[in-house]
């Protein structure tokens, strides 16, 4: 069964400056994007085509366990 809650990022992969100004870190789990948890692959996926035209993002993620937010300007 596949358990779909959260984003894992392991990496910044090829776009290190991205991932750093958006505040993530490795090993960080996101668990929600604007309010929408990551729960449900359907919600997700319409959430990330809602992004398209998205100014700033809110990202809910748990680091070391603990939840934190981050906020994110797209532009």
């Amino acid at each position: 069964v596949l358990e779909f809650r959260r984003v894992l990022f392991r990496s910044p992969g090829r776009n290190r400056t991205l991932f750093s100004e958006a505040g993530l870190r490795p090993g960080d789990l996101v668990t929600e994007l604007n309010g929408v948890s990551l729960d449900n692959p359907t919600r997700a996926f319409q959430m990330l085509g809602d992004l398209s035209s998205a100014t700033s993002l809110n990202v809910t993620i748990l680091r070391g366990g603990q939840p934190q937010q981050l906020s994110v300007n797209l532009n």
